[in-house]
């Protein structure tokens, strides 16, 4: 479940306020509520171009399925074939947030926060991009195509 590690993040709205005195007003999650989804595609773009790279990930990899519940959270199953027998069958996620306009999905992961584009979101496809570049002047952008899980 290498490719998970693209998949942390989360927005957070506080008040400088107490500790007493937080609110955090989460938007609605409903298009992403109660869905399933399988990964199809997973391209790398670099210095070198774009490549798929769905064909390197092993097929423990492959079967794994993203689920976003309808309480903002979100977990991986392993799927049929689990890549280490010890794992769980469903790992946590973390929290997600979908915008508004539906452009933008923020996931989190332990400590990790990462800020997606939601390049198509409908009920046949998720799309979604990341930008992991580190340096300015180096590009590395992820782009996944996932597809609704069927049971």
């Amino acid at each position: 479940m290498k490719f998970l590690k693209s998949f942390a993040v989360l927005f957070l709205a506080l008040s400088f306020a107490s500790c007493d005195d937080i609110v955090i007003d989460l938007p609605t999650n409903s298009d992403l509520a109660d869905t399933k989804w399988e990964l199809v595609s997973f391209i790398v773009e670099d210095a070198d171009g774009a490549n798929e790279t769905i064909g390197d990930m092993d097929a423990c990899e492959l079967d794994n399925v993203l689920v976003f519940n309808d309480d903002s959270t979100f977990a991986f199953d392993e799927g049929l074939t689990k890549c280490d027998i010890d794992d769980p069958q469903i790992q946590d996620g973390g929290i997600y947030i979908l915008s508004e306009d539906q452009t933008g999905l923020l996931l989190t992961m332990e400590d990790e926060v990462t800020g997606m584009e939601v390049l198509e979101l409908s009920e046949t496809t998720l799309k979604l991009q990341v930008d992991e570049s580190e340096d300015p002047n180096e590009i590395s952008i992820c782009t996944m195509t996932f597809i609704p899980y069927v049971e």
